[in-house]
């Protein structure tokens, strides 16, 4: 009972009557529930081009049927004005523009009329000259073969050669299959490296409330109350108890929210986020018992950016260089993204071990203090 009212006397200590509280969790959801959406936005499943006709020749509809037909492409047949309109809104990825004389050209062997214009950003750009490029070489060859075929003597029409292409290309092997995988897809974690995406904001979020809210510990009045708290039997170890269960039920909070705001989190995430919460709070009453009230407000947040950028919330830090993923396992936040990107146990063992030792330090260090 004595606890519980140690920890409520803090809480309110520091919230007031509880507005503050009920807005900082408001804002803490709304904030996990944007970058959710942000982060798991879906990809594109296809790929997307705006196709328009100025040739309006037979072989120009038979290359638009052709494309059309591709498996992973979605094509849209438009006017030059709705085709730009579409790419600079995003809609589509490119534009491929078939201009006047395409049929002509595309009979004589000439230079052909075909212009792919694509968003400076769009990384399908070369994907989609590729198949571009295979359906015009098809036409040109099926128009070749007719031509020699006619040379010959043999009595055939483009119609029928073109079935039989077309039955040729049923019984082979598809040249190239297409797949689209996000940074949080399985596919993505298969390989060696640390994706943060919703959980590395996660991770930043938890140390920054912490470290803001450890502050209040290092305040002058917050050690004179203590100290009166202190003298009574067992008063000291209630009262770093009670610091203790304060910043566990308010990193608890933000757990629930962030799973509450995103139902991506899975359960081993979820229990890395406890682990790794542990170690900060053992890190926040470290600083705030061990350091004077005016250097802990300078230390907190570069402590929390700091070790954020190095551990890897923001990008993973392998593609820049193994250095820096070495150097990431030596912050909590590197010790969770490594554990839940490969599927090892050892960095929960750390994080526990790591935030028992500093809570462990803190007591023994404010004891020493004390005598």
């Amino acid at each position: 009972m004595r606890l519980l009212s140690t920890v409520f006397f803090r809480l309110k200590a520091i919230f007031g009557r509880g507005g503050l509280l009920v807005f900082l969790f408001s804002a803490l959801f709304f904030c996990f529930y944007v970058a959710d959406t942000i982060a798991h936005t879906e990809g594109a499943g296809s790929l997307r081009i705006a196709l328009v006709d100025l040739d309006e020749s037979g072989l120009s509809a038979a290359l638009s049927e052709e494309l059309h037909l591709l498996a992973g492409v979605e094509l849209s047949v438009l006017d030059e004005q709705a085709a730009r309109m579409m790419l600079a809104r995003g809609n589509v990825e490119g534009i491929l523009t078939i201009g006047t004389g395409y049929a002509y050209a595309l009979e004589q062997g000439s230079r052909l009329p075909l212009f792919y214009d694509s968003a400076g950003t769009a990384a399908s750009r070369m994907a989609a000259r590729e198949m571009i490029a295979g359906r015009v070489i098809a036409q040109r060859s099926l128009l070749r073969a007719y031509g020699e075929l006619e040379a010959l003597g043999i009595a055939t029409t483009e119609a029928e050669l073109q079935a039989l292409i077309a039955e040729f290309q049923e019984d082979a092997n598809p040249l190239y299959t297409f797949s689209f995988d996000s940074a949080t897809s399985p596919a993505a974690h298969s390989v060696d490296g640390m994706f943060a995406g919703y959980l590395g904001f996660v991770t930043l979020a938890i140390i920054l409330v912490m470290m803001t809210l450890s502050q209040w510990f290092a305040q002058p009045d917050s050690r004179r109350v203590a100290t009166r708290v202190g003298t009574a039997p067992g008063g000291r170890g209630l009262s770093f108890l009670g610091d203790v269960l304060l910043l566990l039920g308010i990193g608890s909070g933000m757990i629930f929210l962030a799973w509450l705001a995103a139902s991506s989190l899975s359960s081993r995430e979820v229990v890395y986020l406890f682990a790794y919460m542990y170690c900060i709070a053992g890190l926040c009453l470290c600083l705030s018992k061990l350091q004077e009230a005016g250097s802990i407000d300078v230390m907190a947040p570069m402590i929390a950016l700091f070790t954020s950028i190095l551990g890897g919330s923001f990008m993973d830090l392998s593609a820049l260089s193994p250095v820096l993923r070495t150097l990431s396992l030596l912050t909590p936040q590197g010790q969770l993204l490594y554990g839940v990107g490969h599927g090892v146990l050892w960095p929960l063992v750390v994080l526990l071990t790591v935030g028992s030792g500093l809570l462990g330090l803190c007591f023994l260090g404010g004891r020493t203090a004390n005598l």
